[in-house]
């Protein structure tokens, strides 16, 4: 890696997963209606309504098919690495740009998901004193986070001389 890098992020399985997660929980919500029909109809019999039950059902589907925009996010995702700099640029119609210098970094964690497992992707999020930075869906996010420590390190091995 140069010393100005762009991070690559893996758009295409991110944007596959999020659709299947946005099913999933759809499908739940269709689920848990037909079952409580059921139930209601076995208890009342023929007088049982469905309206109120529906109307319960709609707002969390209204709030699933929200995060539709996040299917295209992955997309929009921009991260470069400059000397001890990360900076992070990400957004669809509002853009938001988080930089974070490496010198005081307290914590690096990954968060991999199962499609990322077997693809070699993570969301990696960087803890330091009050601020953090999160890159999603990095690809090969093992070897970034190795370099990012290293680079924590050398800094401190700097300071400490």
């Amino acid at each position: 890696m140069n010393d100005s890098d762009v991070i690559e992020v893996a758009k295409l399985p991110c944007a596959v997963e999020e659709v299947v997660n946005i099913l999933i929980q759809l499908s739940g919500l269709a689920i848990v209606y037909w079952l409580f029909t059921v139930i209601g109809k076995w208890l009342i019999g023929t007088d049982f309504s469905t309206d109120i039950l529906l109307s319960m059902v709609v707002l969390p589907a209204i709030l699933v098919l929200k995060q539709s925009s996040e299917i295209l996010q992955p997309y929009f995702v921009k991260v470069s690495l400059e000397d001890d700099k990360l900076s992070v640029t990400q957004g669809i119609l509002t853009t938001f740009e988080d930089s974070l210098t490496l010198n005081n970094v307290e914590n690096i964690e990954t968060e991999t998901t199962l499609i990322g497992k077997y693809l070699n992707y993570a969301t990696i999020r960087i803890y330091a004193f009050g601020s953090w930075v999160v890159i999603p869906n990095v690809k090969n996010s093992h070897k970034l986070k190795e370099k990012l420590e290293n680079i924590i390190k050398d800094k401190a091995g700097e300071s400490g001389t």
